[in-house]
Parts: structure tokens; C-alpha cells; sequence
């Protein structure tokens, strides 16, 4: 359905092998998961001056 509408699809919680196989087969567009990559911290927002209005 969601194919059909255009929209795109995020397979979470990829931990396994098997899992990224389903995800290729049922054609996800975008996964993620512990088989890929650990969470990480947030990127730090940068320390710029306010922008002059």
C-alpha cells in the first residue's frame, strides 16, 4: 500500500541476518537496527551567534 501511494518505508529493529533478508524481499526502502549500526549520541549543535534580524 504504501508502494502504491508513493511513500517511502523504514524497517526498524534490524538485528539479524534474517531480518535484512525480509526487509530486501518485502523491498523496505530504508532499515535500521543493531545489525547495522549502535546508536550513537546526537550530533552537538554548534555555538554560532544568533543570526542579525
Amino acid at each position: 500500500m504504501a508502494r502504491d501511494l508513493g511513500v517511502q518505508t523504514v524497517m526498524e529493529g534490524v538485528e539479524t541476518v534474517n531480518e535484512l533478508r525480509w526487509a530486501q524481499d518485502h523491498r523496505a526502502d530504508f532499515v535500521q537496527g543493531y545489525l547495522l549500526a549502535r546508536p550513537g549520541n546526537p550530533p552537538l549543535k554548534p555555538n554560532w551567534p544568533a543570526a542579525a534580524k
